[in-house]
């Protein structure tokens, strides 16, 4: 009895392909390899579109760098990437790398934008704006176009023109621009300084005027309110302008607002200046009274600073400007105002105010008051002629005691045989 066939056929009659062996592996797995080359093309796709992203700032700090730098050349090349040009009908009609100035290549993007400006056309114009050489030129087609650009960037844009016209010399150019600018968005303070500098680089002392007049108008600001090198600026401008009036106004202001010691001296010591050079001496005196009023030798009495224990460290601010503030008062008929400050610097040392005391006090009736600053004064070194006076202004104030003495010692020394002063002493026995 014959043993039944085997279901399965044996290895030796089993056909053989050499494919057979993995065909249903690659079944299997052939639809997970179509998935995995989808996930690895999107992977690549994110990985190019984040390295673009992340190019875009890259490439600007290198134009900004290459600007800084001076390399313009180099920064121009780069902006240019990517911007093409058609060539004109007597040329290839395909687009080629642009080759141009940057007025061109602006010309170009600005023409070639369809109301978007993405970050990296923006980075472009900019950079055009900052290496330009043709700062009018640039403009004019800034203007030309403004109707494209978005208001922000209009704003930055014609700001680094300026700046760029200023540095290509051309500073009235930059004035003209600071105008379109003002049109769009009033100019802020570094702005306005900017425009000041191209004001004065044109030699338009007139115009830098006027835009710090626009800034105080615009920010509703008192001049005290500027800043400082705006403050000093502005007076000199007046006074380059022949307006030393206007000048000696706007000090006094500032004067009446400032209540630091030093920038008030300082303000004196200018105003002073520009009141002799106005004709405003008259106007100047109250404010140097104010000044005085407020150090420690105008605030104490004459008797006080005579005293040897009086200190001398504090008195600088008033010997520098109480000689002028005397002086005044005394060429604008005020002298018995003028007889206050003399006598003090007298008592302070100053032998020129002690002179014009003795000089002035038969005029003002001031006998009494010259009598007692030389009764704390005497004996003056390099005015020994005081003392014979003190001895005969003792004498006629009935002090005939202190005059003898006065006389007696004098005689003893170098005028014994001065008849004058024995016969002073005479009178007074």
């Amino acid at each position: 009895m014959k043993n039944a066939p085997d279901s399965k056929p044996s290895r030796e009659h089993r056909p053989y392909h050499p494919g057979n062996r993995y065909a249903s592996t690659r079944q299997r797995r052939g639809g997970s390899n179509r998935l995995v080359s989808m996930k690895w093309l999107v992977a690549l796709l994110v990985i190019a579109l984040g390295l673009a992203a992340y190019l875009i700032p890259r490439q600007a700090e290198l134009v900004k760098r290459l600007l800084q730098d001076g390399r313009h050349e180099r920064a121009l090349a780069l902006v240019g990437e990517g911007v093409l040009i058609p060539q004109d009908a007597s040329g290839d009609d395909e687009n080629s790398p642009v080759q141009a100035s940057p007025a061109d290549l602006a010309k170009v993007l600005l023409d070639s934008i369809d109301h978007d400006f993405d970050e990296a056309s923006s980075v472009r114009i900019d950079t055009l704006v900052q290496m330009t050489d043709d700062p009018a030129g640039l403009r004019r087609e800034l203007m030309q176009r403004r109707h494209l650009i978005p208001g922000p960037l209009m704003i930055q844009l014609l700001d680094h023109l300026a700046t760029r016209a200023v540095q290509t010399s051309e500073p009235g150019l930059a004035v003209e621009i600071y105008q379109d600018l003002d049109e769009l968005q009033p100019l802020d303070l570094e702005q306005t300084r900017a425009c000041i500098a191209a004001n004065r680089y044109a030699g338009n002392p007139r115009g830098a005027l006027d835009a710090i007049s626009a800034y105080l108008d615009r920010e509703q600001l008192p001049f005290t309110q500027l800043p400082d090198d705006l403050r000093d600026l502005t007076v000199s401008l007046h006074r380059e302008l022949n307006e030393g009036s206007l000048a000696f106004d706007l000090l006094s202001e500032e004067f009446k607002a400032t209540l630091d010691p030093e920038e008030r001296e300082s303000l004196v010591e200018l105003i002073t200046t520009v009141a002799a050079q106005s004709a405003r001496l008259n106007d100047s005196l109250p404010i140097l009274e104010d000044f005085l009023s407020q150090t420690e030798a105008g605030s104490m009495d004459w008797r006080a600073l005579a005293s040897p224990d009086h200190a001398a460290a504090d008195d600088e601010e008033f010997l520098k400007f109480a000689p002028m503030l005397a002086q005044h008062l005394e060429w604008n008929g005020q002298t018995n105002q003028a007889f206050t400050y003399y006598r003090k610097l007298a008592a302070l040392g100053q032998l020129d105010a002690l002179d014009r005391c003795v000089t002035i006090y038969p005029w003002i009736d001031r006998q009494g008051d010259v009598t007692d600053l030389l009764q704390a004064l005497v004996p003056v070194v390099e005015r020994e002629r005081y003392t014979l006076l003190l001895a005969r202004l003792e004498a006629e104030r009935g002090e005939f005691a202190a005059a003898e003495t006065i006389y007696r010692d004098q005689l003893s020394g170098e005028y014994t045989d001065d008849a004058t002063v024995w016969a002073d002493l005479g009178d007074t026995l």
